[in-house]
């Protein structure tokens, strides 16, 4: 049986990218390789791929002509060495060799043991001054780093203030204890099962990294065809029958070079002419350089070893060529092989232990070339899909300009519709048991020729997913098995959240979803929601049985399956104190709202009162209580996690507050447009918190002229932070996306909510159930904001549960609430945002 040698996937020294000398890259590059590819004709496959690896050898060798390397085995302690300790060293090391010459055997006498004693002491000495000057220097060296970090050197602030406060941790792969059951997880290792070490519960232990990699990387490879079991027979024999017949064809193209079009002088490859070519699908030089000009620095290469911002700095013949191979792939529809070879990396997930290879998660890092060619092809699938209505409204996941904010934002504001009607809500959420990576090829490809998708587009789709491998990579190792991608779609991917849309976008408008205005689906790529209303939720309970048991039918036939354990529902129905006036079916079913498996009529889905959805915990009352309560509890955690940032007395205000902004805002301010109307105590919990964490970054806690004894005043505190009230911000953060949603006019359901329906909004002030479109009625009432920009909505007392908005906008606050001081930081007194009624049209009056 042949060994397999595990490989290293890295160079033992690290390329400093940070401090490339770009010009020599591309000096190097335009000396060493001056090809221009011809654009006059067709390339062949072989040369695609010929000029595919030249140009990546070039390129990392210009790589590494151009950077300076990091080594591995440099000693971490380098930095803090200044003369003075070199000389204490080299003094430290002649006291050391003296004391060895002496007390050698035959050199020893009684008569040195004073003179060693005398060095020794002497060594003691100079070891705790080393000592003492390391650590001066320890502490010098970082003082000066930190407080040379400048916000206004925008590309080195947050990668020094990373590297110092927030080191990256490396995601290690645990111990694994496969059970014996799944034996099945070592055909493509070098592990006996028999021979290897087994814990009390009979489960095989690997600690070898190259047999983790190995049995996590066959996992992987099942998962894909975990679910090729299920299905219909009659409709996979129909769908079989129709890619049978388009495999032939594609490998008759093949065979016969078959192209879309012939680049010649009138038709470019770097620019092909639009009359000879389809519409929407080759690109061109502008749109290439274009496209490469805001890649992301951030995202990891694969192993080709190429980032983002080599990419970003390759010289114009190289952008040239690229685009003459990109439009000769898309005229052959042919993905390169190079390209689609993946490199996976195993993430834990949340709250695993990480000794099952269930336990982690797939992601896969593809050569970043070969992710802006899939950008390409997927502009060319947007554009279809837009054009033809593809993809449904209700699907908001992976869209422009749509976000989850939206989706949240439909399903609440329905709910308030119902609600203002007297009618309940339920809702279930449906969980897809690896919904990306169980996708069905060959039912996808049959969707794409009954949506009349383009033959050249579905043959680049093909050519895209067929042929697919991986690797599984830990730190600089990867597996020494290449494992094969035969079915599904891969997390990490461009395409895949396209792609999972138009699988799955039948379903939306099925089983009378969306068609009436009783019964309604929303998605955000996999998260799908179901609801419908009632007056009585017997009657919801019925027709959600119904919908989830043809929902499970749907799902079956078309090979996904549905987690009946991660499954939810809610019933959205009157308050607990306001139960009794309930009719009696809403006082019967509120406590037994529960679905169960169509396939086993035992096992029930939960059924909560609050539930989370895209990270909006919403309850059955909409109060947010729990929300805001979770949140705050993230962003004290977030805020703990980096204490050594928040409190480090050497790093200056201005920058703690930036990281502030960026790093713990963000958590507290999630979805805000979707629950703007919590009540005054409960915004007054975020503002504590954002005063604790404003204390801390400006160390400002109490006041000299009180002898300490008394706090510096909120509103000092805003004025030495030079930074909006946290509520202040989230209105401004509420504002901009409604008036943001203008410009989004590919999505009726997102667009008509910036209308005013004055006379429903009014009857929503007076029920509590305020949809999130409200909030721009009753801007322009000014019940949001006073004259003096102080946020009414979050300073007059309400209850939790009571949401109703029944106050005067002419009321003076300090009468009502003097538990919450009103008094403002110049910085937001003087904040004139809201006079850009251009932007804010609703405020014109």
């Amino acid at each position: 049986m042949q060994i397999l040698e595990i490989d290293e996937i890295v160079t033992p020294d690290k390329l400093n990218f940070n401090k490339t000398d770009w010009s020599k890259f591309k000096n190097y590059l335009e000396k060493t390789d001056d090809t221009m590819l011809p654009n006059n004709r067709n390339l062949t496959i072989d040369e695609i791929d010929k000029y595919i690896d030249k140009f990546s050898n070039h390129i990392n060798n210009a790589l590494d002509q151009a950077t300076p390397r990091i080594p591995n085995n440099r000693n971490s302690a380098d930095k803090y060495v200044t003369p003075h300790i070199k000389r204490l060293r080299q003094h430290k090391s002649y006291l050391l060799t003296q004391i060895n010459r002496l007390t050698k055997l035959e050199n020893y006498t009684h008569a040195n043991d004073t003179l060693i004693a005398a060095y020794k002491d002497v060594l003691k000495t100079t070891r705790n001054e080393l000592k003492k000057a390391f650590h001066e220097s320890v502490n010098s060296f970082w003082k000066k780093k930190i407080s040379g970090i400048s916000p206004r050197n925008s590309s080195k602030f947050f990668p020094t203030i990373n590297s110092i406060f927030r080191p990256s941790n490396f995601n290690n792969i645990e111990t694994l204890k496969i059970p014996m059951t799944n034996i099945h997880l070592f055909q493509k290792t070098n592990v006996n099962p028999n021979t290897q070490q087994t814990d009390t519960q009979n489960n095989i232990i690997i600690t070898d990294t190259e047999q983790k990699l190995n049995v996590l990387g066959t996992h992987f490879e099942a998962v894909h065809t975990q679910n090729q079991h299920m299905g219909k027979q009659q409709l996979t024999n129909i769908i079989k029958h129709k890619i049978d017949a388009l495999e032939q064809e594609i490998q008759q193209d093949r065979l016969n070079n078959k192209t879309i079009c012939i680049f010649d002088d009138s038709n470019t490859a770097d620019n092909p002419n639009e009359d000879k070519i389809p519409l929407d699908y080759f690109t061109s030089h502008t749109k290439l350089r274009l496209t490469l000009k805001i890649l992301n620095n951030k995202k990891s290469s694969s192993f080709d070893n190429i980032p983002n911002i080599a990419l970003k700095n390759l010289p114009p013949h190289y952008t040239y060529n690229y685009t003459i191979i990109f439009n000769n792939c898309l005229n052959h529809m042919y993905f390169p092989t190079a390209w689609k070879i993946a490199k996976v990396i195993a993430i834990k997930k949340k709250g695993k232990d990480g000794s099952n290879p269930a336990d982690y998660r797939p992601i896969s890092l593809l050569a970043n070339i070969s992710k802006v060619f899939e950008t390409t092809i997927n502009n060319a699938i947007g554009k279809y899909c837009d054009k033809n209505n593809v993809i449904p409204e209700t699907q908001f996941g992976f869209r422009h300009q749509h976000s989850t904010t939206h989706a949240i934002t439909k399903f609440i504001s329905d709910i308030c519709w119902a609600r203002n009607a007297d009618e309940c809500v339920g809702a279930l959420f449906v969980d897809l048991e690896k919904a990306f990576d169980t996708v069905w090829w060959d039912g996808l490809f049959f969707k794409l020729i009954k949506k009349r998708f383009p033959q050249h587009l579905t043959k680049m789709i093909w050519s895209m997913l067929h042929g697919k491998k991986f690797r599984v990579a830990e730190k600089s190792y990867a597996s020494s098995e290449i494992f094969q991608i035969k079915n599904g779609l891969q997390q990490g991917t461009v395409n895949s959240p396209i792609l999972f849309s138009i699988f799955i976008s039948d379903l939306l408008n099925m089983y009378g979803l969306n068609n009436d205005t009783d019964k309604f689906a929303i998605a955000f790529a996999d998260d799908l929601l179901i609801y419908t209303k009632d007056s009585k939720p017997s009657n919801i309970k019925t027709q959600l049985q119904d919908i989830f048991t043809k929902i499970q039918d749907y799902f079956h036939t078309w090979r996904l399956k549905i987690n009946t354990d991660k499954c939810e529902t809610i019933l959205f129905r009157p308050y607990i104190s306001k139960i009794s006036n309930a009719n009696a079916d809403v006082r019967r079913h509120t406590k037994h709202f529960h679905l169960h498996d169509a396939h086993n009529p035992q096992t029930k889905l939960r059924n909560k009162n609050i539930v989370r959805y895209l990270g909006v915990h919403i309850d059955y009352r909409l109060n947010y209580y729990n929300h805001t309560n979770t949140q705050i509890e993230k962003a004290q955690k977030a805020f703990a996690s980096h204490k050594r940032l928040f409190y480090c007395k050497d790093l200056n205000t201005h920058t703690k507050i930036i990281c502030y902004k960026t790093l713990i805002r963000p958590i507290l301010t999630y979805a805000c447009p979707t629950w703007f109307n919590i009540s005054a105590s409960t915004m007054e919990k975020i503002r504590i918190f954002e005063r604790k964490c404003l204390r801390a970054c400006t160390g400002k806690y109490r006041t000299p002229e009180s002898n300490y004894t008394k706090l510096i005043s909120n509103h000092k505190l805003y004025e030495l932070a030079n930074i909006n009230r946290i509520d202040l911000h989230m209105l401004k953060l509420i504002r901009n996306h409604w008036a943001n949603i203008r410009s989004v006019k590919n999505n009726s359901l997102i667009n008509s909510s910036i209308y005013p329906n004055t006379q429903y909004h009014e009857k929503t002030r007076h029920t509590g159930y305020i949809p999130p479109e409200a909030f721009i009625h009753l801007d322009s009432e000014g019940y949001i904001q006073d004259e003096d920009n102080t946020p009414l909505i979050y300073h007059i007392t309400r209850k939790a549960d009571d949401k109703r908005i029944l106050y005067n906008t002419n009321i003076n606050l300090n009468t009502v609430n003097s538990r919450l001081s009103c008094k403002l930081s110049n910085i937001d007194k003087k904040d004139n945002y809201r006079h850009n009624t251009k932007k804010y049209w609703w405020l014109r009056h």
